[in-house]
């Protein structure tokens, strides 16, 4: 893959730091642009002139381009500047923890999230101006926060699940432990796990009995089997070690209490 790129106008912001770390990354004029990824920080949207923008949304609308969008948003109408033929916005929510990652802000939109909370918060999605257009991606995941250093391989893990498939690549080999992308599912999995509720013949209708939701049971399975390989838990179902750690540090106990409680509360919330 070639370089990510930035606008050079904004080159010297802190959330490139983090980006720089990962990836080699081209300063580029918006004139300058070439195929494939720009990633932006939300916030020079406003600092760019309309003529700018306009080029910028021209760049996004190109097969094959993606622009990546990333906090902070700052309240700024990102439907107005992208002028979005629909209605997304951003949302300040009291702060959860996405696999160790503060997030503070939540997408209010129409559209199927690309990354969702198990509180059914959007925090990533893929937006399209028509078939043939290129893609922005939006997420309100602050993975290039220099504060997150602590977390960055974390944040690393979750920036390529971001970027369009075949333009992923990093300075450093990814070991394959770190390549799983937590899906909803997954975490669905690990919750009823680490309350004991698992059976691994019923793992379809024990998710639709605790979260209300249909999935696909190809879907379901696979997951399983992601979570098993990595040893997030046993082939039973049973949680290891790793998986209850992975809850702990997510913050996700209290999901399972509540799991528990209604287990012994005969499926009842």
């Amino acid at each position: 893959m070639s370089s990510l790129q930035i606008l050079k106008p904004f080159a010297r912001r802190t959330e490139y730091k983090m980006l720089r770390e990962w990836f080699d990354v081209e300063e580029k004029d918006i004139g300058e642009l070439r195929s494939g990824i720009c990633v932006i920080p939300a916030i020079i949207l406003l600092k760019m002139s309309e003529s700018d923008r306009s080029r910028l949304i021209q760049w996004t609308k190109e097969w094959g381009n993606q622009l990546m969008v990333f906090p902070p948003y700052l309240n700024l109408d990102i439907s107005s500047l992208l002028q979005l033929n629909h209605s997304i916005s951003i949302k300040e929510m009291n702060e959860c923890m996405y696999e160790g990652v503060p997030v503070r802000e939540e997408i209010v939109t129409n559209l199927t999230p690309k990354i969702q909370l198990p509180t059914k918060q959007t925090v990533a999605v893929d937006f399209y101006y028509d078939t043939s257009s290129g893609c922005i991606t939006i997420t309100t995941l602050p993975l290039l926060d220099y504060r997150l250093l602590e977390q960055r391989k974390i944040c690393q893990r979750l920036f390529q699940s971001l970027m369009h498939s075949n333009e992923r690549d990093t300075k450093d080999e990814i070991r394959e432990e770190q390549q799983i992308i937590f899906k909803p599912v997954h975490q669905y999995l690990l919750l009823l796990s680490a309350a004991d509720v698992i059976e691994r013949k019923q793992l379809v209708p024990l998710i639709q009995k605790f979260f209300y939701l249909e999935v696909r049971e190809n879907d379901v399975k696979s997951a399983f089997a992601e979570l098993e390989n990595l040893h997030y838990i046993h082939s039973d179902g049973t949680i290891t070690e790793k998986g209850q750690q992975y809850i702990m540090e997510n913050g996700y106990w209290a999901f399972v209490r509540e799991i528990i409680k209604r287990r012994n509360d005969n499926g009842e919330w």
